[in-house]
């Protein structure tokens, strides 16, 4: 199983507050451990998609942060799929 999120921290943040319940974070290999009731823990990864972004805004909300900052900041979650550490798609006009 797998979780695709946006780069954007507000999708990071809100998959990480949706799954809450039923995820540990202390695996931070980029897995996630999901726990359900009594059965044995099942991972799952969690990845990152640029084409996954709702928008391209010109607001800065819109610009995602660099791939080195996200990955300190999430380790959970995988970016491999991120092919600059720069946000290239958002532009200010």
């Amino acid at each position: 199983d797998t979780i695709v999120v946006s780069p954007l921290r507000r999708t990071i943040e809100t998959a990480s507050i949706m799954f809450e319940d039923v995820i540990a974070k202390e695996d931070r290999n980029q897995r996630m451990t999901i726990t359900n009731g009594n059965t044995p823990p099942k991972k799952i990864s969690i990845i990152a998609d640029e084409y996954c972004r709702e928008t391209l805004g010109v607001h800065t909300c819109d610009e995602r942060h660099n791939v080195s900052y996200l990955e300190s900041t999430y380790p959970y979650v995988d970016f491999s799929m991120m092919e600059t550490d720069d946000d290239t798609w958002w532009s200010a006009s």
